[in-house]
C-alpha cells in the first residue's frame, strides 16, 4: 500500500507539574481521534492506532499487545455469539 492510510490527530497537555524531592509529579491528559482513508482489514487498524500510541507515549508496549490479544479475543467471541442466535 502506498501513500497515506489514515489520518490521526493526538493532544498531550500537561495541566500540571510541581518538583517532589528529585522527581516530578505532573497531571497530563491526552485525547486522540483517528480516521481511515481508506478500506483497510481490521487487525491492520488496530495495529496503526496501537503504534500510533505506543509511539505517542500514550501506552506501553505490554499494554498494547495485551490490548490487541483481548481485543480479538472479545470480537471473535461476539461473532461467535451473533452466528449462534441466528445473526446474519
Amino acid at each position: 500500500m502506498e501513500g497515506f492510510g489514515d489520518i490521526e490527530l493526538d493532544l498531550k497537555y500537561e495541566f500540571y507539574a510541581a518538583k517532589v524531592g528529585k522527581g516530578k509529579l505532573s497531571l497530563i491528559g491526552v485525547g486522540g481521534f483517528s480516521t481511515p482513508l481508506t478500506i483497510y482489514e481490521n487487525d491492520f487498524l488496530a495495529s496503526e492506532a496501537s503504534i500510533s500510541r505506543l509511539m505517542g507515549d500514550i501506552h506501553y508496549r505490554s499494554d498494547i499487545e495485551t490490548g490487541m490479544t483481548v481485543g480479538k479475543n472479545v470480537g471473535d467471541y461476539v461473532v461467535l455469539r451473533e452466528q449462534n442466535d441466528g445473526g446474519n
